[in-house]
């Protein structure tokens, strides 16, 4: 298992999404960010016990916040408390547009307001990810020059799959 490529130990990456429209595509996101090293948290299995409670303490150790905005996100409101706390506590946000022609309302205007929006309802679902995952490693200062341990480790450098440009550095520094 690779090792956590957040900048502290206790900070991750929060997914905030609308399980109605976004559940396949934030799952996916999700598996190839940890595939990557990434501390992700992500809620996969409709909270119910504590669930405000947990939710807090997800955006409060969030490094990032990807919020996946649509329609449902803005009428859902456990997605409106995560946004404004993430808001609130002045986290780091990225929006996700997941659905095609998708303009946020005003309240989720206001909160994105200047951000880039990576739109995952549009394009190639990796050429979209490899954009995101160099928007992540920026924000979070990662280096992403060293060599990188997941379950792909055992392939030469040149079959594993590539995430993003830092990656594609020469192998002697990769394999240092």
């Amino acid at each position: 298992m690779a090792s956590p490529k957040t900048s502290s130990p206790s900070k991750h990456i929060m997914i905030s999404y609308n399980w109605s429209d976004s559940k396949e595509l934030a799952h996916k996101i999700n598996d190839r960010l940890s595939d990557a090293g990434y501390q992700v948290w992500i809620d996969k299995e409709q909270m119910k016990r504590d669930m405000y409670e947990m939710m807090g303490r997800a955006v409060n150790n969030a490094h990032v916040v990807l919020m996946f905005t649509s329609s449902n996100y803005e009428k859902s409101a456990n997605c409106q408390s995560e946004a404004n706390y993430a808001k609130d506590l002045k986290k780091k946000i990225i929006p996700i547009r997941v659905q095609k022609g998708y303009e946020p309302n005003p309240k989720i205007g206001m909160m994105t307001a200047g951000l880039l929006y990576y739109d995952f309802s549009v394009g190639s679902f990796d050429d979209n990810f490899n954009k995101l995952l160099h928007e992540i490693e920026s924000i979070a200062g990662i280096d992403m020059t060293r060599k990188v341990e997941t379950k792909f480790h055992k392939m030469k450098i040149a079959e594993a799959p590539v995430y993003s440009e830092q990656l594609k550095q020469p192998n002697e520094q990769l394999n240092s």
